[in-house]
């Protein structure tokens, strides 16, 4: 396998509306969609420091440069600027290990969808009073969405053993159970207890919702990190206005 590592954050941000990133780690993701399907979406993201540890070590092991950044802005940029759907991409680093940035996105229907129905990531329909946005993450399209990425990607998630990529089933605590035993209790902590914060901004007043928690056009998202990494069941989610 290679050993260098890849850019962690870009799966968290694709898992979480068509944001799939993986990374034990603190992420903030705030998405305006605007009538026509375009949406810009701004994100902040940080490594736990038990992740940050264990990187280091398999950093250091491979022989990279530790002072360069684990999350590394530009290369984030550039694989997310090939992908279908994106129109710009704009990320810098805070520190060795976080980021912040923005991405513009042409049409969020087509944002990492492939051809078959199965594959398809977000559906998106709008009309004059009847409009929704449908978000569906399972076994089935996630390693198509991984497969997008870049190979280090798909290696780190085979490292890591997500069901997510190999497509395994294992529950949420055979999971937790399988990261304790080769990483430690303390990782396998940092991971069962990440959550993904996501808002969106739609362009209109929501009128009802599958997941979330809704006021006016906003929804708010509180997604567990594992439930992403093991996918027990299909992460689905409905919002209409």
């Amino acid at each position: 396998m290679n050993t260098k590592l890849p850019n962690l954050y870009l799966i968290i941000l694709l898992a979480a509306f068509a944001l799939f990133f993986l990374a034990s780690c603190t992420t903030n993701i705030n998405a305006v969609i605007y009538r026509g399907g375009s949406a810009d979406l701004s994100m902040d993201s940080a490594l736990l420091p038990r992740t940050i540890g264990l990187i280091d070590s398999l950093r250091s092991f491979s022989g990279e440069d530790l002072n360069s950044p684990i999350l590394d802005a530009p290369s984030i940029a550039l694989s997310l600027s090939v992908s279908s759907g994106v129109s710009s991409v704009s990320f810098q680093n805070i520190s060795n290990s976080s980021l912040e940035g923005r991405i513009s996105i042409s049409n969020i229907g087509n944002f990492l969808s492939g051809d078959g129905a199965d594959q398809r990531l977000i559906i998106y329909t709008e009309g004059n009073n009847d409009s929704s946005i449908k978000v569906n993450l399972s076994i089935a399209n996630a390693p198509y969405i991984i497969s997008m990425l870049s190979s280090d990607v798909e290696e780190y998630l085979l490292a890591l053993m997500a069901p997510c990529a190999t497509g395994e089933i294992y529950t949420r605590e055979e999971y937790i159970g399988l990261l304790s035993m080769v990483y430690g209790n303390a990782l396998a902590a940092e991971i069962a207890n990440a959550i993904i914060g996501i808002r969106l901004v739609l362009p209109g007043a929501i009128r009802s919702a599958i997941g979330g928690s809704y006021m006016g056009n906003e929804i708010v998202f509180n997604i567990p990190l594992v439930d992403i990494m093991v996918l027990e069941e299909s992460l689905y989610y409905e919002i209409y206005w």
